[in-house]
């Protein structure tokens, strides 16, 4: 519950350095791992990362181990990610830690993503499910952790309807791929071709395994105007866009 106000209510720097430049620190897998070997280092440990395992076979192997040391009475610790939840039967207690750097990512989905996340959890577990969270506003962890499917649509529903999003709004995500020195040209390029209609190209590049980077572009429409006479010189224009562009209506994920 700790909050530092910047300093004359206009900046934050490091009381160390001075520098401004700064960044939330992750926990990740290995950070946990560290901090629970320092609290109770008599317990084994198992870290199921998406950096560790390439094939699914690797992971079923490593989950085979971790419940082959539970069935033999030795309490072993699991620390992973959202991932390790499919591979998962049942567990004895669970805990989510650090879930509020989820709710700060730009998702109109992510509230949805948390709630299936912890769901799933709770009916894997036999006894107890914990949530960290320095949140305000739990009422979407709460409805997760109680299994209040319904209050939980109901929510949710009204919170899209208020900032337009589906089903109550078209988002259209126009994605391109390619190299560095000539991906934010070409999306200039494109955000000329569209200027009819508003927008919103986040100020982030992100670098794929082969080495190529990704920008997005989004446009936002009201409800019921998406497919009629009043989109289709804007259908037109995404249509003629160049092969190199992607382009999904109401996508799963906006900035992946």
């Amino acid at each position: 519950g700790y909050v530092r106000i910047p300093e004359n209510d206009e900046h934050e720097t490091c009381p160390v350095c001075g520098g401004w430049k700064l960044e939330a620190m992750g926990i990740g897998t290995e950070r946990g791992e560290h901090e629970l070997a320092e609290q109770i280092p008599a317990r084994s440990f198992f870290v199921f990362d998406g950096d560790l395992f390439k094939t699914n076979a690797q992971a079923k192997k490593m989950i085979a181990q971790f419940k082959k040391r539970s069935n033999e009475g030795e309490a072993p610790i699991l620390i992973g990610t959202p991932m390790v939840i499919p591979y998962l039967d049942t567990v004895d207690n669970t805990a989510v830690i650090s879930i509020d750097s989820l709710f700060a990512i730009p998702d109109f989905r992510m509230n949805e993503r948390i709630f299936a996340m912890i769901l799933s959890l709770r009916e894997k577990t036999k006894n107890t499910l914990y949530v960290q969270t320095r949140l305000d506003d739990r009422t979407t962890l709460e409805h997760a952790t109680t299994g209040e499917l319904m209050e939980f649509v109901s929510q949710e529903l009204a919170l899209r309807k208020a900032f337009s999003y589906p089903p109550y709004g078209t988002i259209i995500k126009i994605t391109l791929r390619g190299k560095k020195e000539i991906i934010s040209q070409e999306m200039d390029r494109a955000k000329q071709f569209l200027n009819d209609y508003i927008l919103l190209i986040p100020p982030t590049r992100t670098r794929d395994k082969k080495g190529f980077y990704r920008m997005h572009a989004l446009i936002k429409l009201p409800e019921g105007i998406w497919g009629t006479e009043t989109t289709a010189s804007l259908l037109q224009k995404l249509r003629t866009l160049p092969h190199q562009f992607t382009i999904e209506v109401n996508p799963d994920h906006l900035l992946s």
